[in-house]
């Protein structure tokens, strides 16, 4: 086999950008994706974003764009939340797209039902504007004032609930609205006077709706389908007529009266189907592909026409482009290959370059083109501004800042470079070739179909996590260390095979969350239904939950053959074979009657019958209870019979969720789990016979759970295979689909859509030359310890001992074994040298910790840890921390108390009030799970005694958010039953100790009161009282608690109390941020959720 080689005059670390292929440049090394700060961008599959004319903000996610009669203003309905956390619909000037005015809405208000959608029209008599509110169920109703060119609300028409208004019209007379029911598959129509409303059925996931020029047939696309429904509408009464074929899932429609005909988008084709309104037949099909044979990906969506009719204007939402299309009857005297002027119906004068996912098009009075882009110019960095908590940075939905251009209607020779402009930035003009340089020395075939050494795949999908979150204290490679949350310590595994294969460090996730990025991961694209789900789920006012195989419906399915869109579909129409392990797997109860595929009870299943037949109905799926290294076992134990058998399956999908995180124990549990599973994995493989032909290819499915210095997109990524076994980094542009690029000509596969077709294979990962060197997986050693007395007075000493063992079934060389203890403290001795510790093997280890005669009141923090060799000189660590705390003499002790409080959790369990003075910060008062208590609601502590009092230290629970206190009440009483209030106020809600301080009071009983706290719950892991006088303590000082004079054994190193850790709080950089698929794991997929701004870790998560 001979492979081309790569030039001695390049290499992997150069700075440079260069061509490569015949047509396009392409930025490799130091272009990365976002803003490049001229205007222009990189979308994260690194096509050029270049915006023809003038740009100007439009909010975030502008879905739409309509024109005011007058032509003065356009309306631009915003999906995404602004900084206020309200959706919003700006009114723009026309002319020079300045703010006019931004409208906000209240999705979070049930009893108002606003939000917004695509949906907006205005009335025929230009005095009002109707808006769609998708989950809200309603439509909104605004007076429209033209002269100041602003909104008012005037009413809300209300639907029936679990309708989700997605379009409207209106009829002639301004007297009826029909609106689009998307997840009632119906059509509603409105009475505008009395709000009265009738409903038909139409096709399924219903999108867009037109009324032809007399009002009384309606037409509405079926976005799930290739149809569109045709109704006869007379205000109330609607009457089904039939479906014609169209496109696949079609979306936007657009009426040409005079000419009766209507446009219609269709968005997973690429095409725009004609429909004759007279016999309500097709008549025209215009190919918006960007060059013969494309595959799909344009994703046409909205549409407008010159004031003439003769040109039709598309947003082509997958190119990044505006085409202009002639649709005059005439022709446009350019004539066809034939010399037929009106054989030019539908030819494609020419693109327009837009910011990244043009969403509307209008045409000005003045001519100009004015284009509305949802993504504007991308995200960039999403780093946090405060260099002292650079991890709280921005969450990504809420960078995805929209624009609207004002192009000037180009001239002809205009039109002939912005096209060419738009060819080069999507990689057209090389037309599906294969981007490759002759300089590369690599396996990876040129051409589909070609042979390579690999002939088997095994993709691995994992969740949420940036470059920087993992890697950024890698050494090498370009990160960002202040930024590491799961660093060497938590991903040993992930680390090594960085240094040991390839280091991917200029890696994009090409969706912006999990919704759209499984979409990128697996079918190369995300389709104009997925994305305007996506963004109203997670950062509008809610959607349902479309993607990971949730919905039985090919309505994400971005192909023009739904039943080709996903990698597996592709792979079976190669006759290649597979195997499925969780990616799109779900629990047997969510099957029923209705759906085709029949699930055991106890068995995961897929809707994809094809999908289904090659899944192991034993690999569990979405649950965070259910460790990684769980379903490894379950993988495994196919893998072994498919070496016994000489059977192993040309791919192989595998689902490894937990370091989603959010769940079933401590974020740091969770992605360490994750990590030794993906190790354990590739040491399976790399030892078995199916190493020397196997590549295995690991990625996350999007990048939202953290920051990233780089890019908000930026993400983990590894290629795997003794020919990746080279210890390089490699800082190409790469994305999800160049790793699905890569995948398929591997195994002669073509590519899924335009964005794989266009996308750089991973050439200069892969060389040339094997290296069978098998991989060991790192486990880490595991520490316990235990202190001989938790309580430490100033000037004294204790004992720490711990064990360490080695859970490898390698020997472990060259650990150390210290003491880390707070400032001030010594510890005896220093370092322990380990030596060699055969497999299984434990070593028992003590210090002498002593305290300083300075030692401050509150608990304090000694951790033994264990520093290991991860590769080369590359180390990392295991620890285990155990408490002590330095008493205070005016804390009356707890041993002597009682509680009792007016709620407590005593089903699900043990809750009791007496927990929050049992001296264990581990276990915690909790109000009922139900909320039949709601607050506020009380804990009241029998001192045992009667004090003199002005002191109560509250420690909320060490694990979780729910039931943090934030506003209380502190009461007193000498004989329990009358209380007076000595103080109020309100704390932060955080995992710190809080103080509240008050005058001098004579107590034997001390009540406080929960007002305000964290989901509607109250709890409290320790509550301390103190006496009167005087004490080192600083009033007012957030300090630890007590514990209990047992002995107390250290929890791991991954129940350290710091946000990252917090069991249901995976994102620490954005707390509020919403773990959206466990919501839908617990609620089901057609439950809207909260949004993301606003906290939630529900009833019935792990975090109580």
């Amino acid at each position: 086999m001979k492979f081309k080689k790569l030039s001695k005059k390049l290499s992997i670390t150069a700075l440079a950008i260069f061509a490569l292929g015949t047509g396009s440049a392409y930025a490799g090394y130091n272009i990365v994706a976002g803003p490049q700060g001229n205007g222009t961008a990189y979308t994260p599959a690194g096509w050029k974003v270049t915006p023809a004319g003038v740009t100007k903000p439009a909010g975030f996610y502008p879905a739409n764009a309509v024109l005011s009669p007058d032509g003065k203003a356009v309306l631009v309905p915003n999906v995404i939340r602004n900084a206020n956390n309200k959706q919003a619909v700006n009114v723009l000037d026309a002319k020079d797209g300045s703010v006019i005015q931004e409208f906000e809405l209240n999705p979070d208000d049930s009893s108002v039902r606003q939000g917004t959608s695509p949906g907006l029209i205005f009335s025929h008599d230009g005095k009002n504007v109707y808006l769609a509110t998708a989950n809200k169920d309603s439509v909104l109703v605004f007076d429209w004032d033209a002269s100041a060119r602003k909104l008012k609300l005037n009413r809300t028409l209300n639907l029936p609930r679990g309708t989700y208004a997605a379009d409207v019209a209106i009829s002639p007379d301004d007297k009826t609205l029909y609106v689009t029911g998307q997840y009632k598959n119906n059509i509603n129509a409105i009475d505008v006077a009395s709000g009265n409303t009738a409903q038909a059925s139409v096709g399924s996931y219903p999108y867009g709706v037109a009324l032809s020029a007399d009002g009384h047939t309606a037409y509405v696309t079926n976005q799930a389908e290739n149809t569109i429904s045709i109704l006869s509408v007379n205000g109330l009464t609607l009457t089904p007529q039939k479906k014609i074929t169209v496109g696949t899932h079609p979306n936007s429609m657009l009426l040409d009266a005079k000419r009766n005909q209507l446009y219609v988008s269709n968005g997973d084709n690429d095409t725009v189907s004609v429909v004759n309104t007279l016999n309500n037949e097709i008549v025209h099909t215009i190919s918006l592909a960007p060059y013969k044979g494309a595959p799909t990906g344009s994703s046409p969506t909205n549409m407008t026409l010159s004031p003439d009719g003769s040109t039709l204007y598309v947003t082509n939402s997958g190119n990044n482009d505006v085409a202009v299309v002639n649709v005059s009857d005439k022709g446009d005297g350019k004539g066809d290959s034939k010399g037929d002027d009106k054989g030019d119906y539908g030819r494609i004068k020419g693109l327009i370059p837009t910011g990244w996912y043009p969403t509307g098009v209008q045409v000005a009075p003045d001519g100009k083109l004015l284009v509305t882009s949802a993504k504007g110019l991308g995200t960039g960095s999403n780093k946090g501004k405060d260099p002292a908590n650079p991890q709280n940075g921005p969450y990504i939905e809420s960078l995805l800042q929209g624009y609207m251009s004002i192009i000037p209607a180009p001239s002809e020779s205009q039109l002939e470079k912005y096209t060419e402009m738009v060819q080069k930035n999507n990689g057209f003009d090389e037309k599906g070739k294969v981007k490759e340089s002759d300089d590369a020395e690599t396996i990876i075939p040129r051409h589909p179909g070609e042979e390579s050494p690999i002939k088997h795949v095994i993709y691995v999908v994992k969740e949420n996590r940036t470059y920087d979150q993992v890697l950024g204290d890698l050494g090498k490679g370009n990160g960002d260390p202040s930024l590491t949350l799961f660093g060497k310590d938590v991903t040993p595994n992930q680390h090594k095979l960085a240094e040991q294969f390839v280091t991917l460090d200029n890696f994009y996730a090409d969706g912006e969350v999990s919704q759209d990025g499984w979409d990128w991961a697996t079918e190369a694209n995300s389709n104009p239904y997925n994305q305007l789900a996506t963004h109203q789920g997670y950062a509008g006012n809610g959607s349902e939950y479309d993607s990971s195989g949730y919905l039985d419906s090919q309505v994400t399915a971005g192909n023009a053959d739904p039943n080709r869109a996903f990698l597996w579909d592709a792979a079976a129409a190669a006759g290649k074979t597979f195997r499925h392990y969780g990616m799109h797997s779900l629990p047997s109860n969510w099957f029923g009657p209705n759906n085709q595929v029949k699930c055991q009870p106890g068995q995961y299943c897929a809707y994809e019958p094809l999908l289904n037949d090659n899944t192991d109905h034993n690999y569990p799926w979405f649950d965070m209870w259910i460790p990684d290294m769980k379903r490894y076992e379950e993988w495994n134990k196919e893998f072994q019979q498919y070496i016994t058998n000489n059977n192993l399956p040309t791919f192989q999908f595998i689902d490894l969720p937990r370091d989603h995180t959010a769940g079933g124990a401590t974020a740091k549990e969770l992605v360490a789990d994750n990590d030794m599973a993906l190790g354990k994995i590739v040491d399976t493989v790399s030892h078995s016979k199916y190493w020397k032909d196997t590549a295995i290819f690991v990625v996350e499915d999007d990048a939202q759970g953290g920051v990233d210095h780089v890019d908000g997109h930026r993400t983990i990524a590894q290629v795997i295979s003794p020919y990746t076994q080279r210890g390089i980094v490699d800082s190409h542009f790469y994305s999800q689909v160049s790793m699905l690029r890569t995948m398929e000509l591997l195994v002669g596969m073509k590519p899924l859509t335009q964005y794989d077709a266009a996308a750089m294979p991973m050439i200069y990962s892969f060389g040339n030359k094997p290296n069978y060197t098998a991989y060991d997986t790192v486990m880490p050693p595991t520490v316990n310890a235990s202190v001989s007395n938790p309580v430490v007075k100033p000037g004294e000493s204790v004992t720490v001992t711990a064990k360490v063992t080695n859970p490898s079934n390698m020997p472990l060389s060259g650990a150390t074994a210290r003491m880390v203890t707070p400032d001030g403290w010594t510890a005896t001795p220093s370092t322990i040298k380990l030596g060699t510790m055969a497999p299984g093997a434990s070593t028992d280890l003590s210090w002498t910790v002593t305290a300083p005669a300075s030692a401050q009141y509150g608990r304090q923090q000694l951790t033994v840890q264990v520093d290991y060799p991860v590769y080369g000189k590359s180390t990392a660590s295991s620890k285990a921390n155990v408490t002590v705390s330095v008493p205070d003499a005016n804390m009356i002790p707890q041993s002597q108390m009682k509680a009792t409080a007016t709620s407590e959790e005593l089903v699900g369990e043990n809750d009791a009030a007496s927990q929050a003075i049992d001296g264990n910060p581990s276990t915690f008062w909790h109000t009922k799970w139900d909320k039949s208590d709601v607050l506020p609601q009380s804990i009241t502590l029998n001192l045992g005694g009667t004090y003199d009092i002005n002191k109560l230290a509250y420690l909320p629970r060490q694990t979780g958010d729910n039931g943090i206190i934030t506003g209380y009440n502190i009461y007193v009483s000498t004989d329990g039953t009358n209380f007076t209030k000595v103080t109020s106020g309100t704390w932060s809600s955080s995992h710190d100790e809080k103080i509240a301080t008050f005058p001098k009071v004579s107590a034997s009983y001390v009540k406080l009161e929960a007002t305000a706290a964290f989901n509607g719950w109250a709890s409290a892991a320790e509550i301390n009282v103190f006496k009167a006088g005087t004490s080192s303590q600083t009033a007012g000082t957030a300090q630890p608690t007590n514990p209990s004079v047992s002995t107390q054994s250290a929890v791991s190193e991954q129940s350290v109390m710091k946000p990252e850790n917090m069991v249901g709080q995976p994102d620490s950089v954005d707390p509020q941020k919403l773990n959206e698929e466990i919501w839908r794991a617990v609620k089901g997929p057609n439950v809207p959720y909260p949004a993301p701004k606003h906290n939630f870790h529900g009833p019935d998560n792990d975090d109580r």
